[in-house]
């Protein structure tokens, strides 16, 4: 499980790291090649959706795809991003 903080903070730095703020249903199959691209990871249309909250679920999005969209804005994985972040606001979780 994770903090609602760390998942919209992930979320906004997705959204920053592609270049917006807002994100429309079409938007997620280029989200998905751009971490293709990138890194070599493949996520989901639909789970990129799902992260986004643009369909209903994402509190059940698996470890593994938190890890490749931490890995796209620049961390090793979900647990580095959230520890970065707790040592960025010096507060324990």
């Amino acid at each position: 499980m994770y903090n609602q903080n760390d998942f919209l903070r992930l979320r906004s730095e997705l959204l920053f790291k592609y270049g917006t703020t807002k994100v429309k249903p079409e938007d997620c199959n280029k989200i998905s090649i751009a971490i293709f691209l990138e890194g070599g990871n493949y996520i989901s249309e639909r789970s990129i959706k799902r992260f986004l909250g643009l369909i209903p679920d994402a509190d059940n999005l698996p470890t593994v795809v938190l890890d490749m969209l931490s890995s796209y804005v620049g961390h090793v994985n979900w647990e580095t991003f959230i520890l970065k972040h707790i040592e960025d606001d010096g507060i324990a979780h």
